[in-house]
């Protein structure tokens, strides 16, 4: 196994692999697949700030009524 960066040539992939998971498992806390648009823009965030893939905790629709 060849573990890298993911490249912008991967979001297609893993895109289709996250919304799996949306549709299938309570992992993400999203409601609704999400675009290849919001996905660049993912990428593209986490690019300019060097944050790795997992590093934010970022409010989601599913834990909208969820008490902290």
């Amino acid at each position: 196994m060849n573990i890298r960066p993911a490249s912008r040539a991967d979001l297609p992939s893993v895109l289709e692999i996250y919304n799996e998971a949306v549709l299938n498992t309570t992992a993400t806390y999203d409601d609704e697949p999400r675009t290849l648009e919001h996905r660049i823009a993912w990428f593209e965030d986490h690019e300019k700030h060097d944050y790795p893939c997992s590093s934010r905790w970022r409010k989601r629709d599913a834990s909208r009524a969820g008490v902290r």
